[in-house]
């Protein structure tokens, strides 16, 4: 397998309610050379599950540190660009420029 070009890394906790919208907002890019990494830290709802939805990267901490649950992040990452995108964020479509 290629090394992808980004590796976009989604820190989450207790994003059951919001996460979907920018998971959904990564799915409809038009680029497709990318992993999806998301670390759950200590989420007590069904973040990880949605998440799963996904991508098979989940990843659960406990830190209650967004610093570690990043670089844990990092850590898992292969492709040569790093995005991070907070759990409650998303990406506009193309067509919106």
């Amino acid at each position: 397998m290629s090394r992808p070009f980004f590796s976009v890394i989604v820190p989450a906790h207790n994003a059951e309610g919001r996460i979907r919208r920018g998971l959904d907002s990564i799915k409809r890019q038009t680029f497709k050379n990318y992993e999806l990494i998301i670390v759950c830290d200590d989420c007590q709802d069904k973040t990880a599950e949605v998440a799963r939805e996904y991508t098979d990267r989940v990843y659960e901490v406990g830190w209650h540190s967004c610093g570690k649950t990043r670089n844990r992040g990092l850590d898992e990452a292969k492709g040569e660009w790093i995005l991070f995108m907070d759990d409650d964020d998303w990406w506009q479509s193309e067509d919106a420029f």
